[in-house]
């Protein structure tokens, strides 16, 4: 009997540590009461057969040190702002994990990497499936990436995650086998992509082949509109929201599109065809649907009374840090928890020049350092802090990572000095006003900066673009703060480019993150990047604006730091391209080391950063809501 129980342990013992491969071959697969139901109708096949062959075990270390533990099915996930259906619907071909740093198996298996970073290789999972039960293969992100991303229908291919799309290639090398070939050396290439992450990031994850290839001209052509019309169309589909309106549309996420309208209410329900198991074979996710009231940032006020009367689950968006003493006050009553998490990011709202701008005087100035540095010294950060934020955080461009604090990096050119800045600007050239007092180029040019914002995108934003321009203002730059919606603001910062700068939400964050998404070139440079990633290439086919000066510094930085495998050459990069941003001014920082607030139902578990604080929010990929639950 003894021998016996200690081939027992032994067995157990080796089944742990061998892991996801174990658990898959020993489970018995379960599903939600309302797929149960279905497959006993006949409209469902059983739970085996619509799961991949080797589902993703949600067992992961941190997973488990995060989480509560196994979840209940049932119940409605209630949201309002409309990108929260973002981050619900968010996955990737690996995860970032909760230490930001490592990558594990989502929707691909496995993954290798070829000679000198320059290729990777994928292994999708065998049987997974579209949300209709079609089978996901190579072909789906093939065709994705050939015929839309790279289509000989739009001048210059779309941009894709952690990719150069103009040069980069994905092969086929069978239906669960892919090749991302790179030009460069890509060894950040997940941190760049997040994964290769879905939501906000790509639309590889609502394009299935089979379903949208109705709509490309090369596989249906339509009557009387042109092939380059009707991909444009194609195009259009892919946009958020636009691909919320189709509830037919095949989905990988854990749930998909069943009823939506436009600006006022989306309602999605669980997925049969989900591809990810918990550690005892129950098919996530726990909750049946989501529901969104589809509000947008100008909607701050409803979203907070919504949550207030106890009508919202989870926000990650609209919990403002001025409003923290409202929630704490009113957790009770309304139902929920105010989670505090460490923002991944360095500053608050980075104010970021445009050197890509049309007319060629404007664009002079902007390219003159101390305009940029005088401009920084002219805002007030001391307001914003203090009504943006509660007085929380520290003034500073946040270039450093989050919770490190340098006063000569995230220091330089944030203190507010506007007699220093009038004197500077004089000293470059615009020592000339107008009968009302405002500066002219020195052609004698009238000229009005204009400062782009998303009214209420993150906490302190309206209060950074009324305080910035009033500062400018005083020191005699003709300013104004210019409120536009997503829309606009996508196509006025990478089309027109009639705009001096844009508030961006956030600057700097995490080391290589910090250059793809935080103050890299990509996010306020795209004209110069574009010409940098494709400078091998002959002139007439080089898309952009040649960068000059310090752009060229810094481009050279972010090379070495995006593509060595060396830490320590990817630090000293990183560190010297903080030193250039905090000389040079080309993005200005506000407040830095600021917490951000979840509010979250006290009944809904499994969500990441209660148990306790972790960094959270830079991007969709970070909240994993295929595991919460709601506990009853």
């Amino acid at each position: 009997m003894k021998k016996l129980l200690v081939l027992i342990v032994l067995l157990v013992a080796a089944l742990a540590l061998s892991g996801p491969a174990a658990l898959q071959a020993q489970m018995r697969y379960k599903e939600a009461p309302m797929l149960s139901g279905l497959v006993r109708q006949g409209k469902l096949p059983p739970v085996e057969q619509r799961l991949p062959e080797k589902p993703l075990v949600w067992n992961l270390p941190d997973v488990m040190e995060q989480e509560d533990g196994i979840g209940k099915y049932g119940g409605t996930l209630r949201t309002a702002h409309q990108f929260e259906p973002v981050a619900i619907a968010t996955i990737g071909l690996v995860r970032v994990a909760a230490n930001r740093k490592d990558y594990y198996p989502d929707i691909a298996e496995s993954w290798e990497w070829g000679p000198n970073w320059k290729s990777i290789t994928f292994k999708l999972r065998k049987g997974m499936k579209w949300s209709d039960g079609y089978p996901f293969t190579a072909d789906d992100i093939a065709f994705w990436y050939n015929e839309i991303i790279r289509s000989k229908y739009i001048k210059s291919p779309m941009p894709a995650p952690g990719m150069n799309s103009i040069t980069d290639k994905i092969i086929k090398v069978d239906d669960y086998t892919l090749r991302f070939e790179f030009a460069q050396p890509n060894p950040q290439f997940f941190d760049k992509g997040r994964g290769f992450a879905g939501g906000e990031v790509s639309s590889l994850y609502h394009t299935a082949a089979h379903y949208m290839k109705q709509f490309h001209p090369d596989y249906n052509p339509k009557a009387g509109v042109s092939a380059e019309q009707q991909f444009k169309d194609l195009q259009d589909m892919l946009a958020f929201p636009r691909y919320l309106e189709d509830p037919n549309r095949p989905v990988l996420w854990a749930w998909k599109v069943a009823e939506y309208k436009m600006g006022q209410f989306l309602r999605m329900e669980r997925n049969p065809y989900f591809w990810v198991v918990d550690r005892e074979g129950n098919q996530l996710p726990y909750i049946d649907y989501v529901e969104c009231a589809m509000l947008q940032d100008k909607d701050t006020e409803v979203i907070k009374l919504k949550i207030l009367a106890g009508e919202i689950d989870w926000e990650r968006r609209r919990g403002l840090i001025i409003d923290l003493p409202l929630y704490r006050e009113n957790e009770s009553k309304a139902g929920i928890d105010v989670v505090l998490t460490i923002k991944p990011e360095g500053s608050q709202q980075g104010i970021k020049f445009n050197p890509g701008h049309p007319d060629p005087d404007v664009r002079a100035m902007i390219e003159v350092a101390d305009f940029r540095r005088a401009l920084s010294i002219a805002i007030d950060r001391r307001v914003i802090q203090e009504t943006g934020y509660l007085g929380l955080g520290k003034v500073g461009h946040g270039f450093s990572p989050p919770g490190v604090y340098s006063s000569e990096i995230d220091g330089a050119w944030a203190q507010h000095d506007p007699d220093r800045a009038s004197k500077m600007l004089d000293s470059i050239g615009l020592n000339k006003r107008d009968g009302e007092g405002y500066r002219l180029l020195p052609n004698g040019k009238k000229f009005t900066f204009t400062l782009l914002f998303m009214p209420g995108w993150h906490a302190g934003h309206n209060e950074t673009a009324e305080v910035a321009t009033e500062g400018w203002r005083k020191v005699g730059i003709r300013a104004i703060a210019k409120p536009v919606d997503s829309r606009l603001l996508n196509a006025t910062l990478w089309d027109s480019r009639q705009y001096e700068a844009w508030i961006d939400p956030w600057v700097g964050g995490l080391e290589s993150q910090n250059l793809a998404y935080g103050t890299g070139l990509i996010r306020w440079a795209n004209l110069q990047k574009q010409w940098w990633n494709n400078r091998n290439l002959p002139a007439d086919k080089r898309p952009g604006i040649e960068p000059k000066g310090s752009l060229v510094k810094l481009l050279e930085l972010e090379d070495t730091a995006l593509s060595t495998a060396d830490p320590n050459e990817m630090q000293r990069a990183i560190d010297e391209h903080r030193r250039v941003m905090s000389d040079q001014m080309w993005v200005i920082g506000i407040v830095q080391d600021l917490p951000h607030l979840l509010i979250v139902k006290k009944n809904l578990r499994n969500v990441w950063g209660r148990k306790k604080p972790i960094i959270l929010g830079a991007g969709d990929e970070d909240y994993w809501p295929r595991s919460w639950y709601f506990d009853r």
